[in-house]
């Protein structure tokens, strides 16, 4: 029986190890439900192929569901139905937001049992857009967001519908703790505010 919170966000500092530390918990969270596959949801596909790297030094066998949707289909087609059919237990896909919202993609995401998906955001503040919210699986009943900044200060109002998909933010690793831990090469940080240029006004003809 899996303890803690089944939906949350993890608002941890960037390069403080949010990959290494979701792909952890999926195996823990494996161990608990014998059954689960894994859906990561990444802005950039250099971002993606990081993921599939990390989860292989876990021994973990990625799918990489993104590109041309030719180099990706057949194989998570063929995982679904695998996973369907319990002839397999576990299970990886990443893919990048743009792929995400491919009807084709959804199709195949729908089939997966809500009750044993679980669902990775990384850099999750980018899902506040309605197309990207709409391709967020509201069945998956695991749900875990990833940001260095879950609270978006000069936009308030975007914060809400990460929190209301993912919940709340349940872990907090700050710049500042990880600088402090040397788990961060120490270095200076200067704002450099730079003014949009002018506008020229217009030349009206008389």
């Amino acid at each position: 029986m899996l303890s803690g919170f089944a939906q949350g966000i993890m608002a941890l500092a960037t390069g403080a190890g949010k990959t290494i530390t979701a792909l952890y918990a999926a195996t823990k969270m494996y161990e608990g439900l014998k059954r689960l596959f894994v859906v990561i949801s990444v802005p950039y596909q250099n971002l993606a192929d990081q993921w599939c790297s990390v989860a292989r030094a876990f021994t973990m066998t990625p799918l990489a569901c993104y590109g041309s949707m030719e180099s990706w289909h057949n194989d998570l087609r063929n995982t679904v139905d695998a996973f369907e059919h319990r002839a397999q237990r576990f299970a990886i896909a990443v893919v990048v937001n743009r792929t995400l919202q491919n009807p084709a993609f959804q199709e195949l995401l729908a089939r997966i049992p809500g009750d044993q998906l679980l669902f990775i955001g990384d850099e999750c503040h980018h899902h506040t857009s309605n197309l990207a919210k709409a391709a967020l699986p509201s069945h998956a009943a695991y749900r875990l967001g990833l940001s260095a900044t879950p609270e978006q200060t000069f936009n308030p109002s975007a914060t809400d519908p990460v929190q209301d998909y993912y919940g709340p933010v349940v872990a907090r690793y700050t710049l500042a703790e990880a600088l402090r831990d040397d788990v961060l090469t120490p270095y200076e940080y200067y704002v450099h505010p730079v003014p949009s240029p002018m506008r020229k006004p217009k030349r009206t003809s008389t």
